[in-house]
């Protein structure tokens, strides 16, 4: 499927949007990127390393989590993320390091959360035309509702569908179908938008439900 953007996305006759929120309302990669520099040059005080080794670690640390939890909502956390990192590292105390740093973490991001310009729009035509929508997402509902406040999204949204919720990650149906239960409609009757072919997209199409995959500036 071929990407579109936000204004080529058809309304017509729908009564409820399911939508993702980490790079289709906002770029989280760039968000992302932001928060561990903070994160890194923090953790330099404890423990000086270049940014490229610290990278490494982060991403080794992130494998590992997934490989051995699967996708349940505790592999998407920071805390146990970074508390594996100082583990590896053999930081002293490296719970109380990792909450400091997850912590860090989730300040900057927030920071540097910004709506997409045409992910707006498309929220406030939604609510023109009285269109509920309901977030539909991989990661916990107390951080997902935190950007949505932070960048002043939650006056568009009615609900949200989180993996903390259900304790699975998309492309899980079960996901959608809460969408849909909460929007009270059918799968014929929703649309669901998301940057993922295969967790948004797919997982959506699976349950009947058309689908667009947007790109935002990442």
């Amino acid at each position: 499927m071929a990407c579109i953007h936000f204004p080529q996305i058809d309304l017509t006759h729908v009564k409820g949007v399911l939508i993702d929120l980490d790079n289709t309302l906002y770029c989280f990669s760039s968000a992302n990127a932001y928060a561990l520099r903070k994160v890194h040059a923090f953790l330099c005080k404890k423990r000086p390393m270049s940014y490229a080794a610290f990278e490494k670690e982060y991403e080794a640390g992130w494998k590992r989590l997934f490989g051995s939890l699967g996708s349940v909502p505790s592999a998407h956390s920071r805390f146990i993320l970074f508390q594996s990192v100082l583990e590896k590292n053999a930081i002293p105390k490296p719970y109380l390091l990792a909450c400091k740093l997850e912590e860090i973490y989730f300040k900057n991001l927030y920071k540097k959360a910004k709506a997409d310009p045409q992910a707006l729009l498309f929220l406030k035509e939604c609510r023109r035309q009285k269109i509920p929508v309901c977030l539909v997402t991989d990661l916990f509902g107390t951080v997902q509702t935190n950007k949505l406040l932070r960048m002043k999204l939650d006056k568009y949204v009615d609900f949200i569908v989180t993996n903390d919720e259900l304790g699975v990650d998309k492309p899980h149906p079960s996901l959608f179908q809460r969408g849909l239960e909460k929007l009270g409609i059918s799968a014929k009757e929703a649309i669901m938008v998301g940057d993922n072919p295969e967790n948004d997209i797919k997982g959506a199409q699976a349950l009947g439900i058309r689908s667009y995959l947007v790109e935002t500036d990442k």
